[in-house]
């Protein structure tokens, strides 16, 4: 799977704390979860939306950008008989 964006800030990035979402904090923190495969409520959803923002004018992701080139890679031509 790759991201169309994708914004890494880093090991001295801002913590998920500190980036006001106090809804996803509580959820991903007190159950020590690495992400979430049920529903969220529309707080959650609304932090989720806040942080994709901060992504949207990001550089597009490596991994897309090597998809990419290999799908434009000119392949040689099939030999005549």
């Amino acid at each position: 799977m790759t991201f169309d964006h994708f914004l890494y800030f880093g090991p001295e990035g801002d913590l998920l704390e500190d980036l006001d979402c106090p809804h996803l904090v509580k959820r991903l923190y007190t159950k020590k979860a690495r992400f979430i495969l049920d529903k969220v409520n529309k707080w959650e959803l609304a932090e989720i939306e806040k942080l994709l923002a901060l992504a949207a004018d990001a550089a597009p992701s490596q991994a897309l950008m090597k998809n990419l080139a290999l799908k434009k890679r000119v392949l040689c031509p099939p030999r005549k008989c």
